[in-house]
């Protein structure tokens, strides 16, 4: 009696992630889905297989289900929508739960196939009383279901231990399984022969003839045989793991048009069929064919405890040597391998300890001899079981099915396309004297139907991206429809893209080249200074990068012409080209010379700028520098308020006074940085007049507590000495000045008035902008405090009764020690 099952509903989730394995350069291309819920409900379900259609990357997944310990029934799902979602078929039977195939009592082991057409064809073993073969197919075009057929045979025979595939390009499916002969009488129960028999799919479709002996007479390990179709000769190949005297070994087989031979093994002293050696224990084989026609094996090998997995390939028949996958120190079991559509190879196996079973993997990248670490495929740890593996070869991905704790799962893996390698052009900074350069690179080794996505920028970023495209599947080049920005560097990259979206895990190393349609000049340096040494008779000359705008020529590539003439002469002294810098020091020249020099810049190109300005100097090293002595301020912790007098000595032995100039500079942060006080056009007169005395108005300083002076003297030869005042203060005082504007030549006059907290003595002075003193007002008079508010009338005239031009003056009141200043202008009408 058929119980009714009742199916729970599911909940599927999928994501896409990467996939990371330390230490493992290539693992960054990987990327899958998380484990995807096929099938979980409250009875037993175990042995899934799967089948992916070539047609729409559509996934099958039939499996067993038990009620208890007599009955088990078979089951399918199917997605199409890359394991988003898992349906069940249209009903067999309208009596059948959903996805139920059969209505027999004790169906086991399931497979399913798709065809070249795209009809699906399921296959089961029931064993209710015997052991007999089952098939159904449905068609996805019609939702119309066959069978069940019985294609086992009659009498006392058992048909057990199926396996199916399907060719890639024909509408065939191929059957293999073990035949039990007189399984009920036979006193040797694991003597069987290996069976096959082809499926031709149609409207309907049909088996073709009986099943045919593919081997006779052997005994079997256990283990289901494997089968594959070639993809050139649309051959079936069968693997199966046969008991030997010592062990057990592989046997293959290939169909002929005379029919079914046994394989040549890579040992030719073994009897024909015979791949691997007695007394290997070799188990569980698998196989699959490249659609080059590389012939892929994979088995466990090793006692029960203690198994690994090995591969080994056949090609042009030529074997190469075989190669372990293992996992140390478990048992390793029922592998799967598939080679996908960019020629990646995949390995799964389940691998088993005392504890746990889990599922495996590795996979090797097209190209390369180098295998993946062992990762794991189910999360997680536990007993999952009864993997299988199948390739999407329309989505490019690989598939793995299994079961773990009566539920079925699923996962989905793929490798990224590989990374751009090499091929660059234009690159390395080349000059691009077109505005539509072409660009390109190598392209990447592999099978599948690749676009490039190409990135260009102007800064080595990308941020921004300037041109992003994609260009045409398996072209690896670009050249833009409108003209690149001239003079400026690009930068590109490149990576790849697969038919499915998926791009490779890195960008290409960047690129660069420069657009310089036609090549310019360089500006003229600026700011040429030679500078003589003081010990040799030898002159540093100095220079300042201008500008450019080839975008190659920048300072450190830019060459420059630096010519020394002596002065007012046509003849070159010197001639010298340098290249990256901004100073060169001359050879040894003449002494007591006059000089000029001037400097031009040059290109990568040739291309000259103008000469700057040229520039004297003179060569005299022994030339006695001169000295100078600050005379005031030199003592420490003054406090200075308004107009105050800078004093000093500067002489030369070899030169008068007035050749030397001055240069004072004050610093409010003790000698960190400096600014000039001289009050003249720097330009015109960058030093003072050397006249022993300065005055300073400080009152626009507000209060500054770390004031100092630095008074440089120099010669015409730019011999100079340096001094430095002490730390001094400055602080603000009241005064003021109304009006602050006023013509004395109609009569106004301006009153001056201060404030005093005591009588003290008072002197008032008048200064013009450049510190000389015009008239003295009040000459150490004793103020009181009223006296200072009533103030002093200025009538606009100087100490000769003149009155004086329009400009700015500078009201100065002494107090003791204490200078308060205010300005006032003067304008006539």
């Amino acid at each position: 009696m058929i119980r009714t099952i009742l199916i729970s509903l599911i909940w599927v989730s999928v994501t896409q992630l990467v996939i990371p394995v330390p230490g493992f350069p290539v693992d960054e291309r990987l990327v899958g889905s998380n484990n995807l819920a096929v099938e979980t409900s409250d009875w037993l379900n175990d042995m899934p297989h799967l089948a992916i259609s070539a047609l729409d990357g559509s996934i099958w997944i039939t499996w067993q289900r038990k009620g208890d310990a007599t009955e088990s029934l078979t089951f399918t799902k199917f997605s199409t929508d890359n394991g988003q979602n898992w349906e069940y078929p249209p009903p067999v039977e309208s009596h059948y739960s959903q996805g139920q195939l059969s209505d027999y009592s004790s169906n086991e082991h399931p497979k399913v196939a798709i065809s070249a057409l795209g009809g699906i064809m399921l296959l089961w073993q029931e064993t209710n009383i015997a052991s007999r073969l089952y098939d159904r197919s449905f068609y996805p075009q019609t939702g119309a279901w066959r069978g069940p057929h019985s294609f086992s045979s009659s009498g006392e025979d058992w048909d057990m231990q199926t396996n199916i595939a399907a060719s890639r390009t024909r509408p065939d499916i191929w059957a293999v399984w073990y035949r039990r002969l007189n399984a009920e009488i036979d006193s040797h129960p694991d003597t069987v022969s290996v069976m096959a028999q082809q499926y031709v799919d149609g409207f309907p479709g049909r088996w073709q003839g009986n099943p045919v002996v593919v081997a006779e007479h052997q005994i079997s390990s256990g283990s289901f045989p494997a089968i594959a179709v070639h993809p050139q000769t649309y051959q079936p190949w069968v693997v199966a793991s046969f008991e030997r005297p010592r062990g057990s070994a592989l046997f293959a087989y290939r169909h002929t048009p005379e029919g079914w031979q046994p394989l040549s093994g890579p040992d030719p002293s073994l009897p024909e069929g015979q791949l691997t050696p007695d007394g290997s224990h070799d188990t569980d084989p698998a196989i699959f064919i490249t659609e080059h026609g590389q012939v892929w094996l994979a088995w466990a090998r090793g006692e029960s405890g203690a198994r690994d997995i090995w591969l080994q390939s056949l090609q042009a028949d030529v074997w190469d040597e075989p190669i372990s996958v293992e996992l140390p120190g478990r048992d390793d079991t029922l592998p799967g391998i598939v080679v996908d559509p960019a020629l990646n190879m995949w390995v799964t196996w389940q691998s088993n300890t005392a504890d746990s079973s889990d599922i495996y993997y590795r996979y090797r990248p097209y190209g390369t001899e180098v295998w993946s670490s062992v990762m794991q495929v189910n999360e997680p740890i536990g007993f999952h079981r009864s993997p299988q593996l199948a390739v999407d070869v329309v989505n490019n991905r690989v598939w793995v099915v299994w079961e773990h704790s009566r539920d079925i799962f699923a996962r989905w893996l793929k490798l990224r396309p590989v990374v751009v390698q090499g091929g660059f052009s234009p690159a390395n900074d080349e000059i691009i004297r077109t505005p539509r350069p072409r660009i390109q690179w190598n392209p990447v080794n592999t099978p599948l139907e690749i676009q490039y996505h190409l990135q260009l920028s102007v800064e080595p970023t990308f941020n921004p991206v300037a041109i992003d495209v994609l260009t045409p599947p398996g072209e690896a080049m670009w050249q833009p429809d409108n003209p690149l920005q001239d003079n400026q560097r690009w930068y590109y990259r490149v990576r790849t893209v697969d038919a499915q979206g998926d791009s490779s895990a890195r960008w290409s190393s960047t690129q660069s080249f420069v657009v310089d349609v036609q090549p310019e000049a360089p500006a003229t340096p600026l700011d040429v200074i030679p500078e003589p040494d003081a010990n040799q008779p030898v002159v540093t000359v100095r220079w300042q990068f201008n500008n450019d705008p080839d975008p190659l020529d920048t300072p450190e590539t830019m060459r420059y012409q630096i010519q020394i003439f002596k002065f007012q002469k046509i003849e070159t002294e010197v001639d010298q080209m340098v290249s990256g810098v901004t100073r060169w020091t001359s050879e040894p020249l003449l002494e007591d010379q006059l000089y000029e020099v001037w400097v031009r810049a040059v290109d990568a190109s040739g291309l000259s700028s103008g000469w700057t300005g040229k520039k004297q100097f003179s060569i005299n090293t022994i030339n006695n520098a001169p000295q100078a002595t600050l005379r005031r301020p030199m003592t420490p912790n003054t406090v200075w308020t308004g107009l105050q007098e800078i004093l000093w000595e500067a002489t030369d032995s070899d030169h008068l006074p007035e050749d030397l100039t001055i240069q004072i500079d004050y610093s409010n942060d003790g000698g960190v940085s400096w600014r000039s006080l001289n009050p003249f056009d720097a330009e015109a007169q960058p030093m003072a007049v050397n006249d022993g005395r300065y005055v300073w108005d400080t009152s626009g300083y507000g209060s500054e507590r770390q004031g100092q002076l630095r008074l440089t003297v120099s010669d015409p030869l730019n011999s100079s000495d340096t001094v430095f005042s002490e730390i001094f203060s400055i602080t603000t005082a009241q005064v003021d000045v109304l009006p602050r504007v006023f013509a004395p030549s109609t009569g106004e006059v301006a009153q001056i008035w201060f404030s005093l907290d005591q009588p003290r003595p008072v002197t008032i002075q008048i200064y013009n902008i450049a510190g000389r003193l015009q008239r003295t007002l009040v000459d150490n008079r004793v103020f009181t405090p009223e006296d200072a508010a009533i103030g002093v009338l200025w009538d606009g005239r100087d100490r000769n009764g003149k009155v004086v031009p329009d400009h700015l003056y500078i009201c100065a009141i002494t107090l003791g020690t204490t200078v308060k200043t205010q300005t006032v202008v003067v304008a006539h009408p």
